[in-house]
Formats: structure tokens, C-alpha cells, sequence
């Protein structure tokens, strides 16, 4: 798995990639992998992230 944004200037645009994360067995390693590397990204390049919520698959992920 690998994240990435672009970053853009009125000059230029770069690309800039996470570290890849390869997806073993154990399903936590894996996701931990991937959350320390999309938490990285966003640290690094905050301008580049918007949050979204879908209230129909929120509701549909509550623990009744």
C-alpha cells in the first residue's frame, strides 16, 4: 500500500510518496503499518488533506 499527494506552488507540482507498506497475515501489524505512514504524510503535508464523513456508513458502523 502507498500513499501519496501533490503539492502544488504556482511554480511547480511534486509528488510525493509514503514509504510502501506491504500487507501481511496479521491484519493490526498491517493496518498499524499503513495508519503510521498516512499519519506521517498528513504531519508532513497538511495543506494536502481535507476530511470527509459519510453519515450513512457512520451510522452503519456504530457498535449497537
Amino acid at each position: 500500500m502507498l500513499i501519496g499527494v501533490s503539492p502544488q506552488t504556482s511554480q511547480d507540482v511534486t509528488l510525493v510518496l509514503s514509504d510502501t507498506v506491504i500487507p501481511d497475515d496479521d491484519l493490526v501489524a498491517s493496518t498499524q503499518a499503513w495508519m503510521n505512514q498516512l499519519t506521517r504524510m498528513v504531519t508532513e503535508n497538511p495543506q494536502e488533506w481535507a476530511f470527509s464523513l459519510d453519515k450513512h456508513r457512520a451510522r452503519a458502523l456504530q457498535v449497537e
